[in-house]
Formats: C-alpha cells, structure tokens, sequence
C-alpha cells in the first residue's frame, strides 16, 4: 500500500543514494530495474540506497505502483505524478 509523505534528500544524509528518474511506461528504465535491484540488493548495508522518481503521468498512479511491485523496486519512490511538469524535473534542470 502506498503511503503519502515528504520526502527530503537530508533524510538520505551519511547514505550514498542514486537517483533514479524512471516511470513505468518507459521500456529502457524498466530493462534496466534488474540492474539496480541486484546492485541496490549488493550495497543496501554498506550505506547505499535508491531514491525512485518516477515521471509517470497523472492517470497513472495504479501503472507505477503496479510495475514497482513487480519489478521488485524494494527503496524509496516519489512522484507527484506530473509527468514532464513534475516539481522535481524543473528542480533537476
């Protein structure tokens, strides 16, 4: 179940976190979920974390929950489900 909360990279402070801006309907981000989960599963207790962005569209909240459980995305996700007008795109610009 998802759960609503602000989420701030401070909260990451002492990890090293990857970034990952990827939606579900993207067929590159998604073949490349398999990479990030074994690297995320090999470095998870050395400090390492994923952060999720996900740039998927606002009728598809069901679509990115869906293909996180699926695609086995075990880290943190956030989107507020904008698309390409998505808050955090116009910060990473």
């Amino acid at each position: 179940m998802a759960t609503t909360l602000a989420i701030s990279l401070s909260s990451f402070r002492g990890k090293y976190v990857l970034v990952d801006f990827w939606a579900s309907w993207c067929v590159p981000c998604r073949a490349e979920n398999p990479n990030l989960v074994k690297n995320f599963q090999q470095y998870k207790d050395k400090n390492f974390t994923v952060l999720g962005v996900s740039l998927d569209r606002p009728n598809a909240k069901e679509a990115w929950l869906k293909a996180i459980r699926k695609d086995g995305l075990d880290w943190t996700h956030v989107s507020d489900l904008k698309h390409w007008d998505s808050e955090v795109v116009k910060l990473a610009s």
